[in-house]
């Protein structure tokens, strides 16, 4: 433990706090765009707050928040649950209409449900484009 902290603060020895700080955001977006899980995203933004200094109480919020939200049945019960029910009561939740509900049932939402997935896989619909 004590050959660990002796990296405390290990960022701040390269340049500004600043700079270290934008490139400290820079490596986090990088991070998100791959679309990385929860779990690696905590380990990155802790190492990133270690390596700049925070204190330890804040390093340990931090990882607390993170293992609160990758426990799901916790989080569940205690994050979405309540959101959801506000959702709802605000009406932001839309109803489903009969026709859209017929529409779902009947499985014929293929491209609208590939489009919306943010990943529409484009060979497949060319391919069924190209056979009507």
């Amino acid at each position: 433990m004590d050959a660990l902290l002796g990296y405390h603060g290990f960022l701040v020895q390269f340049g500004p706090v600043w700079l270290m700080t934008v490139t400290t955001i820079f490596v986090l977006l990088f991070v998100g765009f791959f679309n990385s899980p929860l779990f690696v995203w905590a380990i990155v933004t802790i190492a990133a707050l270690f390596g700049l200094g925070f204190s330890t109480t804040t390093l340990t919020v931090v990882a607390a928040l993170f293992v609160f939200f990758l426990i799901k049945p916790l989080r569940t019960l205690l994050v979405s649950k309540g959101i959801m029910y506000v959702f709802e009561k605000a009406k932001f939740v839309p109803q489903i209409s009969q026709t859209e509900r017929t529409a779902l049932e009947a499985g014929v939402v293929w491209v609208e449900k590939d489009l919306f997935s943010g990943k529409p896989n484009l060979q497949i619909f060319l391919k069924s484009l190209m056979q009507n």
